[in-house]
């Protein structure tokens, strides 16, 4: 078995902007040479040259929320009240995952060490910071994509959680001998 976890594409691009401009990140070239986060954004969410864009990023990775040996769960379910979800919802996808792999524990401690400030690659860690950070041109560059990455992982605009959380949390784990 495999955990894929997910999340809402427009959180990811910011994410990406919070880690890719870092001097140490390959990528930062790429993006820092832009005039501004407006910019950088518009490249990370359109430009095919490097990174490919957005949608071809998240198709690269959408097909393992298909596998039955996968238990697929998105980042708004794991990061609790934290993080701008709620610690219920974090308790019960702990909980289902540990049904599922037959892990023993609390799922509230398990939940109390998975938001990590101090997490090497820790930015903000919030959900729907795309909100803040979009102009109303990003949300048309988005639009303008094809919708079926969107769609795969359960997301439209204007949702900043996945409408699949709790079907996903619910299937069988299939493992074959």
């Amino acid at each position: 078995p495999a955990i894929f976890v997910y999340r809402n594409p427009m959180d990811i691009v910011v994410s990406e902007l919070d880690w890719f401009v870092r001097p140490e990140h390959t990528f930062s070239g790429y993006l820092n040479c832009c005039a501004d986060k407006s910019e950088q954004l518009d490249r990370l969410i359109t430009d095919s040259t490097v990174m490919g864009t957005i949608r071809d990023r998240i198709n690269g990775f959408a097909g393992w929320m298909n596998f039955n040996n996968v238990i697929p769960v998105s980042y708004e379910e794991l990061v609790g009240k934290r993080g701008g979800g709620s610690d219920a919802e974090q308790g019960d996808t702990i909980w289902a995952m540990q049904l599922k792999l037959h892990i023993p524990g609390s799922p509230r401690e398990y939940g109390s060490r998975l938001y990590d400030p101090g997490s090497a690659t820790f930015s903000k860690g919030r959900i729907g910071r795309h909100v803040e950070c979009f102009e109303e041109r990003h949300f048309r560059l988005f639009d303008v994509l094809p919708q079926d990455f969107m769609q795969a992982l359960g997301y439209a605009r204007g949702s900043l959680n996945s409408s699949k959380a709790e079907a996903l949390r619910q299937r069988p784990l299939v493992v074959k001998e």
